[in-house]
C-alpha cells in the first residue's frame, strides 16, 4: 500500500492524539490505516500506534464510511491527499465538541468502576458474614435445641405450678367456708346447751302439781 506524503498530513500530534483518547479495540485494518495516515508526519512508530485508541477517529469513521472504503493508491497523489486531510481536519473539527465531554465521562466511568468494584467487596464481605453466622448457627444449633427444649419444660412447669396455686386457692376458699360452717354449727349448739342447761330449773314453778320435779324422778314416780 502506497502511503500519502508525509506534508499532505494536516492534523497537528496533540489534537490527533485527543482525538484518539479512549476507542474501542482492537482497531480494524482500514481505521489503523487511517490512523497511521494522520500520524505519519510525526513519525511515530508502529507500537505507538497500536497503543493509541481512536475514540472519536472511529466515531469520524462511522460518520464517514468513504475514509474506511479510501483507496490509498488513488490516496497517494497530492490532490486526492489533500482533500483526504481535509475532510479528516472538518470532520475532526466537529468533533472537537466531544472532547471536553471526554474527561469528566472518564472520570464518572472511572468512578463507577471503583463504586462497583467496592460494591462487590462489600457483597463478598457480606457473604462471608454470612457463611461465618450460617456455620457458627450449624455449631450452636445443638445447645440452640437444648435451650428451647428446657424453656418449654420451664414454661411447662411455670403453667402446672400456676394451675396448683389456682387449687390451693380453691381449696383454702372452700376450707375456710367449711370452717365458718363449723363455727356456726358450734354457736348453734352452744346456744342449744345453754337453753338446755336452763329449762329443768324453770319447770317445777310453771306447772305447780311436781311433774318434773328431780326427786320425784329419782323415786320413780317422775312422769
Amino acid at each position: 500500500m502506497t502511503r500519502p506524503a508525509p506534508e499532505r498530513c494536516l492534523l497537528p500530534l496533540e489534537e490527533v492524539i485527543r482525538l484518539c483518547a479512549a476507542a474501542p479495540a482492537p482497531l480494524s485494518p482500514a481505521r489503523r490505516d487511517i490512523l497511521r495516515f494522520l500520524l505519519q508526519r510525526h513519525d511515530l512508530s508502529d507500537e505507538t500506534l497500536a497503543a493509541l485508541r481512536p475514540l472519536v477517529l472511529a466515531w469520524l469513521v462511522c460518520l464517514c464510511p468513504a475514509l474506511a472504503e479510501l483507496d490509498w493508491e488513488r490516496a497517494a497523489a497530492p490532490d486526492d491527499g489533500a482533500k483526504l486531510a481535509a475532510e479528516a481536519r472538518r470532520l475532526a473539527g466537529d468533533s472537537l465538541s466531544l472532547v471536553p465531554l471526554a474527561g469528566p465521562l472518564r472520570q464518572q466511568a472511572h468512578a463507577l468502576a471503583d463504586a462497583c468494584e467496592a460494591r462487590q467487596r462489600e457483597q463478598e464481605r457480606l457473604r462471608a458474614e454470612v457463611e461465618r453466622l450460617t456455620a457458627r448457627l450449624a455449631e450452636q444449633e445443638p445447645a440452640v435445641t437444648a435451650l428451647l427444649r428446657e424453656e418449654r419444660r420451664t414454661r411447662n412447669a411455670r403453667e402446672a405450678q400456676r394451675q396448683a396455686e389456682s387449687r390451693l386457692r380453691a381449696a383454702e376458699d372452700e376450707l375456710a367456708s367449711l370452717r365458718r360452717q363449723v363455727e356456726h354449727l358450734q354457736r348453734q349448739a352452744a346456744r342449744a346447751a345453754d337453753a338446755d342447761a336452763a329449762a329443768p330449773a324453770a319447770a317445777p314453778a310453771a306447772d305447780g302439781f311436781g311433774f318434773g320435779d328431780s326427786r320425784a324422778d329419782e323415786q320413780g314416780f317422775g312422769f
